[in-house]
C-alpha cells in the first residue's frame, strides 16, 4: 500500500502514528510546507516532500500509483483543494479531517471518501478507515482505563448484519457502541443494515472492549456460516441430477 498525506505541523504526527501500526507497513510520502512536518517524517523514517500545495500533488506522476490520499491540514479550504487534486489524478481511497462540521458536505462534493472530525476521538485513528475488517484497538488515555475498539467494514457488509443486532450481542456488557457510516454520521436505526465502509465504535473499560469485539466476530460468522450453508443448500439443489 502507498500512501500520500497532505499534513500540517499539528496534524503530522497524529497522521504518521495512526499509519505505522498497519500491517504490512505502508509506503508513506508526506507533503507539507512545515519544517516541523518534514523532521517528523525523517524521525519516522517516511519521504518527505516539500510544498506547495496541491500544486505538488498534481506535479509528481508517481502520486499517480498511490492507494490512499490524507488531507489533514489546519484548514479545511486547504484541505479542499488538495482532496480535488488526490481525487483528480486518480488515487482510489481519500480521506480528509475535518476542521468545521460545516465545511462536510463541502469535503464530500470534493470527492472524499471518509470524512473524520479533527474533534472526534475517532480521528484519532485514521487507521480504522484503512484497515478493512480488522480491529484496531487504542487507549486514548494512559492514565484512565479506558479503550476504543474500531473496525471498518468491508466483506462482511454482504452479510446484512443489523445495527439492533450488535446491541442484542452486546447486551449483557458495560459498553458504548456507536456505528458511522463513511462520511461519519452516526447510524441511530437499529433496522439498518451495515454497508461496506461503515464503521463499528466500542467504548468501555479494555477487558470488556475486548470481550465485547470477540462477541461481535462470533456474530459475524453466524452470518457467514448461514450464508455458507445457504450457498451450499442452493449448490446442492442446482447439482441434482434429473430422472
Amino acid at each position: 500500500m502507498k500512501i500520500l498525506a497532505a499534513v500540517s505541523r499539528s496534524t503530522v504526527a497524529r497522521v504518521l502514528n495512526c499509519i505505522q501500526v498497519l500491517v504490512p507497513k505502508p509506503h508513506v510520502a508526506v507533503v507539507s510546507l512545515d519544517e516541523e512536518a518534514a523532521l517528523a517524517s525523517k524521525a519516522m523514517g517516511v519521504e518527505f516532500i516539500g510544498g506547495p500545495l496541491p500544486e505538488k500533488i498534481y506535479a509528481i506522476d508517481e502520486f499517480k500509483e498511490y492507494d490512499v490520499g490524507i488531507a489533514a491540514l489546519d484548514n479545511d479550504s486547504i484541505n479542499i483543494s488538495v482532496v480535488k487534486a488526490l481525487r483528480s489524478i486518480g488515487i482510489p481511497l481519500v480521506i480528509s479531517l475535518l476542521n468545521n462540521s460545516a465545511n462536510r458536505d463541502l469535503l464530500v462534493k470534493e470527492g472524499a471518501d471518509y470524512v473524520i472530525d479533527i474533534d472526534s476521538y475517532v480521528s484519532q485513528n485514521i487507521a480504522a478507515s484503512l484497515s478493512m475488517d480488522k480491529w484496531v484497538y487504542v487507549k486514548p488515555l494512559s492514565i484512565v482505563n479506558l479503550t476504543l475498539a474500531v473496525v471498518r467494514l468491508a466483506r462482511r457488509s454482504i452479510l446484512g448484519v443489523k445495527l439492533g443486532e450488535l446491541k442484542s450481542a452486546l447486551r449483557s456488557k458495560s459498553i458504548h457502541l456507536m456505528a458511522i457510516d463513511r462520511l461519519g454520521k452516526v447510524i441511530s436505526d437499529d433496522s439498518v443494515e451495515l454497508n461496506a465502509g461503515d464503521i463499528i465504535l466500542l467504548t468501555g473499560i479494555e477487558s470488556e472492549v475486548y470481550e465485547a469485539s470477540m462477541d461481535v466476530e462470533k456474530l459475524f460468522r453466524r452470518h457467514e456460516e448461514t450464508l455458507a450453508r445457504s450457498f451450499a443448500e442452493s449448490l446442492r439443489a442446482s447439482t441434482r441430477p434429473y430422472g
